[in-house]
């Protein structure tokens, strides 16, 4: 009788000493798993678990560090042609920390809720200038320019454009949108280039050092067309700019922005 009790009361020992082992191991193995909740992209950087169960209700609070992105800015600006738009700084994305609460019954989420919001870099925004002021209708071919000669009677002749003198090299830009009737060697305008705007008006662009442009093309206001020079009948490296309406020349000063 005495083998048998301690034989049974043995067995108890173990029973007991097993189920607390695996009951243990069962908690540790679900909290474990709790700490590891995947939330897609967002880059976790701290879980706070407040006890959860197997029933009832739990909460965890989430600390995510995102990158953000600032709103563009745009602004309008008088000194540029309404058609003209340029970024004028890039935008750079900053960061900032979400802390996040999310409330779960019986292991289902009920309730996500933002309970802090912090700024850790600052976003720099997109800046985009918009230029407002009217174009106008011709340009002339040439900045940073000295009129050399005007449009009218000289050395005993008529002088059918305007010549105005700058460095040898610099460009040359069309007067307005067309297409190019003639470039390349012209006698006494040397290198040169005609355009026909399509609406009567023809400009011609004289004694350039090199044309860029090919007959047919069709270019925009303030395109590049050639570079200044003083070849065919010239004393000095200038552009000759002429204007002519129907075959007859006018005095483009008159009708240029300048």
């Amino acid at each position: 009788m005495k083998k048998l009790f301690n034989k049974s009361y043995k067995g108890r020992i173990r029973m007991f000493v097993f189920v607390t082992l695996a009951l243990t191991l069962a908690v540790l193995i679900y909290n474990g798993e709790s700490l590891y909740i995947s939330h897609g992209e967002e880059n976790v950087v701290e879980v706070s678990n407040s006890n959860p169960v197997l029933t009832g209700t739990s909460t965890q609070i989430y600390k995510y560090v995102n990158p953000y992105y600032a709103e563009c800015e745009y602004i309008y600006d008088d000194t540029m042609y309404e058609d003209e738009v340029e970024i004028t700084q890039e935008e750079q994305a900053g960061t900032k920390e979400t802390t996040v609460v999310e409330t779960f019954y019986n292991g289902e989420i009920q309730e996500r809720k933002m309970l802090d919001s912090e700024i850790i870099d600052e976003a720099v925004p997109r800046v985009v200038h918009i230029g407002t002021k009217e174009r106008p209708l011709y340009i002339l071919p040439v900045e940073n320019y000295i009129l050399s000669s005007g449009f009218g009677p000289r050395w005993g002749t008529n002088h059918n454009g305007i010549d105005m003198a700058v460095p040898t090299g610099t460009e040359v830009m069309a007067s307005a949108d067309g297409i190019v009737i003639q470039s390349g060697w012209n006698g006494g305008y040397g290198i040169s280039v005609y355009i026909d705007h399509e609406n009567g008006v023809i400009t011609r662009y004289g004694h350039m050092s090199q044309t860029l442009v090919s007959v047919g093309q069709r270019v925009s206001q303030g395109d590049i067309i050639g570079l200044s020079g003083s070849t065919g009948d010239s004393t000095g490296p200038h552009v000759h700019f002429e204007m002519r309406e129907d075959g007859a020349a006018f005095d483009p000063i008159r009708y240029v922005n300048y």
